[in-house]
């Protein structure tokens, strides 16, 4: 019997000191550092790349009451053709049989609206 209660008061011991060993590890452990998500701010940069950009003037040549649409559809035929970006906007020149001379588009880099500028008959008239 004697052995029993030995046995009985290590055990209890052994567990009272894992409790408090517990305990003074929860007291003592750090604080759990909570970073702050990084907020990364826009870029001034244009997003839409040249396949997106070619994507959106093929769905506007698509609706048949977009104008310059019989530019776009016979195809440029400038080597120069191309798209420029200038505030905020993707500018895109075109010239081929169908067109009136160099015809001009706007694509808005954010929304993707596309605007047709018009068209101009000058030699200088893109060089800007």
């Amino acid at each position: 019997m004697k052995q029993v209660l030995l046995i009985a008061l290590v055990v209890a011991l052994t567990v009272g000191a894992m409790a408090a060993g517990a305990g003074i590890y929860k007291w003592a452990a750090p604080e759990p550092v909570i970073v702050p998500p990084t907020i990364v701010p826009p870029t001034p940069e244009p997003m839409p790349s040249k396949p997106l950009l070619d994507r959106l003037m093929l769905e506007y040549v698509i609706d048949s009451k977009s104008p310059g649409r019989p530019c776009l559809i016979d195809g440029p035929k400038l080597p120069s053709v191309r798209y420029v970006y200038k505030d905020g906007k993707w500018i895109y020149h075109s010239s081929g049989d169908r067109c009136d001379g160099l015809e001009t588009w706007e694509i808005d880099d954010v929304t993707g609206a596309i605007k047709y500028v018009g068209s101009q008959k000058s030699p200088y008239a893109a060089i800007s």
